[in-house]
């Protein structure tokens, strides 16, 4: 992974350095799109079946410091999402996952690169017909803040996707597979515990897509990501 972000960055750079200093066009980074994220207020779309919106609305509520925000209406998305000075998170599905996309406003017809809608992150939150998951909401809202804060100073992390924040788990911290164990060191805030998140269309651990988490039940840290 990190040999293939490098070619990229190379890439990038050496084909800005090919560009005549009177050309139109220019080539910007993802990292430097994203500058003005925390000075810019974040739409939260509450989209999607009542219990996907109320446990968006609540970890919003309780966790996310990364910058201004004010909930929006799936109608308030479609007439302000061609806007590029407004960043959208909202609830999209594919493939009988739903997950949060973290995204700018803008028109595909515009000439202007910094003018154009740009996806920043998805993360998966839940299965179109499994929503269990969404107990885990304060965790998905977390990875999303702590993705975006650190996109915007590196280019690594913003080009690297979801597993560019995880860390090393901490040495004596217990590994929780089991669901219902999961879902109860998750609810009391077990400091010590590293539990295990998977989502899959149906909750079924032979459908696919999946994608399997582990996080810590307190602090919502990432150790872990798979798909």
């Amino acid at each position: 992974m990190k040999t293939v972000i490098g070619k990229i960055l190379i890439l990038v750079c050496l084909a800005s350095l090919s560009l005549p200093c009177a050309a139109q066009m220019k080539i910007y980074t993802k990292s430097y799109r994203i500058q003005d994220f925390s000075s810019r207020t974040t739409k939260i779309v509450l989209g999607g079946s009542a219990p996907l919106r109320q446990s968006i609305r609540t970890a919003v509520t309780s966790l996310w410091t990364a910058s201004p925000y004010e909930f929006c209406s799936e109608a308030d998305y479609e007439r302000l999402k061609g806007d590029p000075d407004s960043y959208f998170l909202r609830p999209v599905t594919s493939k009988g996952i739903i997950s949060l996309e973290l995204s700018k406003g803008g028109k595909d017809s515009n000439s202007n690169t910094l003018q154009t809608p740009m996806s920043i992150i998805s993360v998966p939150v839940a299965g179109e017909r499994y929503d269990a998951p969404l107990l885990y909401m304060p965790a998905f809202i977390s990875i999303v803040q702590d993705y975006i804060i650190g996109a915007v100073s590196s280019e690594r992390i913003a080009y690297s996707g979801i597993k560019s924040i995880k860390i090393r788990r901490p040495a004596g911290t217990r590994l929780i597979r089991s669901s219902s164990e999961a879902e109860e060191a998750f609810r009391a805030g077990d400091a010590g515990a590293a539990i295990e998140i998977t989502i899959t269309p149906d909750g079924s651990p032979e459908s696919r897509p999946m994608f399997r988490y582990t996080v810590n039940a307190a602090s919502y840290e990432l150790y872990s990501f798979r798909k």
